[in-house]
C-alpha cells in the first residue's frame, strides 16, 4: 500500500489522538516529508479546531423523548404514511391529482367515439393549407376544422 494511501486513512485517528503508537511514528516521519500528506493533515486539524469551537446546543429537557413518542404514535395510528412524512398537509392531499387526470383522460379516449371522417397529417401536409393552432387542434382531434 501507497505510504500517503495508508497515512491518509489514519490522520483522524492521529488528530483524536486515538493511533497506536507505531502508527503515530509512522504518521509523523513520513508526514516530515510529504508535503502534500502535511498539508491534509493541517486542513484536517483546522477542521477539527473549528467543530471543537462550535457552541453545541442542547434540546430542551425532554424533547427528543417527545419527538419520537410524537413520531412513534402517527406511525401506529395511521394517520401519517412513512413515506409522505416530510410532506405538507396540502401536498399529502394533492398527490393523487395526477392519477386522476391521467385516469379521467384515458377514460375520456376510451368512450369518447372515433370520428369517421379522420383527417391525418399526411393529408394536411398535401393539401398545402397553412398550419394554424385550430388546424393543429384538429389534426390532434382528427377532424377538419
Amino acid at each position: 500500500m501507497n505510504a500517503c494511501v495508508r497515512v491518509r486513512k489514519l490522520l483522524s485517528r492521529y488528530i483524536d489522538k486515538e493511533a497506536r503508537d507505531t502508527d503515530t511514528a509512522f504518521i509523523e516521519a513520513h508526514v516530515a516529508g510529504c508535503p502534500s500528506c502535511k498539508k491534509e493533515l493541517r486542513e484536517l486539524s483546522c477542521v477539527r479546531e473549528l467543530l471543537l469551537r462550535k457552541e453545541r446546543r442542547a434540546l430542551p429537557e425532554g424533547e427528543l423523548a417527545r419527538r419520537m413518542l410524537r413520531q412513534i404514535s402517527y406511525e401506529k395510528s395511521g394517520r401519517e404514511d412513512f413515506s409522505m412524512v416530510g410532506m405538507g398537509y396540502l401536498a399529502r392531499r394533492l398527490i393523487f391529482l395526477p392519477a386522476i387526470a391521467i385516469a379521467l383522460s384515458a377514460a375520456f379516449l376510451i368512450l369518447v367515439p372515433q370520428q369517421t371522417n379522420r383527417y391525418s397529417w399526411e393529408e394536411h401536409v398535401l393539401s398545402g393549407d397553412p398550419t394554424t393552432t385550430a388546424m393543429a387542434l384538429g389534426l390532434i382531434l382528427g377532424t377538419r376544422v
